[in-house]
């Protein structure tokens, strides 16, 4: 009997202690609303929470045109925080000046970035005093202008030239500038987070750098925002060969794109990658080994994304034998040998494939 307990003393020592280390294990994600109590109200143009010894500004008066300037206090309190969707869909907002106060701004989700769908907006400033964040030319940075953070959608600029400083660019930085024409992405950049340049509608001409391997998707908590998605001028991009894959809807929309080339390390070709590219006559795939995935992602049709969804004009180009060649033929695609650029069938579509994915 006392061997019983004993070991039934030791069953619940055993399930009393926690399945990882606490010192690896990962923090709970608590809203700011569950961890302290707050007061809301209003400033001018901008809605705040009022926290025991900081201000967050959670959202702006979508009416609200011109300058905003953030004070650095309220109430007596720092200012220190912009929320996430703070400044969304303030279509006349023209410029935003941020205090030395703000040490955070916005959320890692696409879709909730504080200047998300600010049309008319053409400058983000911040005090130089800030630790944490600075600007130029009205582009807002990292302190350190180390990352990239948002260009804004309105500046007048054609072209643009990214410091030889930035290592990173975030998400969504370059979102919807329509009247952005040309980007150039130094070496210096070796992480580009996706949907950088997600409906950029003008865009025809981008320089990207030597060290990227990834033209990915953005973390949006539903669906894709892809790394050029509806970029509908864009004809041509030279991908380099560190690009090892081809993210979902990565080029997805771009209407007027007519020829891609990947290099042989490309290994994997996304769904929904070229989805709606109406254009598109000819992608090169080099690695005879590349690997196209689909995905069960919408309701029409068969449900599935795939990575081309334009049957009628494509040409499928790669090496006899090859996954490229098996994925022309299972998908209906037409499809001709690299060596002698002569196509070897000309399949039709099939209807269950073409239902499901236009």
């Amino acid at each position: 009997m006392k061997k019983f307990i004993a070991l039934l003393s030791a069953f619940a020592l055993l399930c009393a202690v926690p399945a990882f280390p606490e010192s690896v294990r990962e923090p709970a994600v608590i809203p700011a609303s569950a961890e302290e109590d707050y007061t809301g109200s209003t400033y001018e143009n901008l809605n705040y929470r009022k926290y025991a010894d900081h201000v967050q500004i959670t959202d702006c008066d979508t009416s609200a045109e011109g300058e905003i300037i953030i004070p650095a206090e309220i109430d007596g309190l720092p200012v220190t925080s912009i929320g996430e969707r703070a400044f969304s869909g303030c279509s006349g907002l023209t410029s935003v000046v941020i205090p030395d106060s703000v040490k955070t701004i916005g959320t890692q989700w696409a879709e909730d970035n504080p200047f998300s769908d600010c049309r008319s907006l053409q400058s983000i400033s911040v005090s130089a005093d800030n630790v944490v964040y600075s600007s130029e030319d009205g582009i807002l940075f990292s302190k350190d202008k180390t990352e990239l953070i948002k260009y804004p959608q309105a500046k007048e600029n054609e072209s643009y030239t990214i410091p030889d400083s930035v290592t990173s660019i975030a998400n969504i930085a370059f979102e919807s500038c329509s009247g952005l024409k040309s980007v150039v992405i130094p070496d210096s950049v070796t992480k580009i987070d996706a949907g950088v340049f997600y409906n950029c509608t003008s865009l025809v001409s981008v320089r990207l750098p030597e060290e990227i391997t990834e033209l990915g998707r953005a973390p949006v908590t539903k669906g894709y925002l892809g790394f050029f998605e509806g970029c509908s001028s864009l004809e041509t991009i030279s991908i380099p060969e560190s690009v090892n894959t081809i993210g979902p809807d990565a080029f997805a929309n771009c209407t007027s794109l007519v020829s891609v080339e990947l290099s042989k390390n490309v290994a994997v070709i996304r769904d929904g990658a070229f989805e709606r590219c109406d254009n598109l006559s000819a992608v090169v795939i080099k690695n005879p080994e590349c690997e196209f995935v689909s995905a069960l992602r919408n309701s029409m049709g068969d449900g599935i994304t795939r990575p081309f969804s334009v049957y009628e004009t494509i040409t499928i180009y790669g090496y006899e034998n090859s996954t490229a060649q098996a994925y022309a033929k299972e998908n209906g695609l037409k499809f001709a040998l690299i060596e002698s650029g002569q196509e070897s069938s000309e399949p039709v579509a099939p209807a269950e494939i073409w239902s499901g994915t236009a």
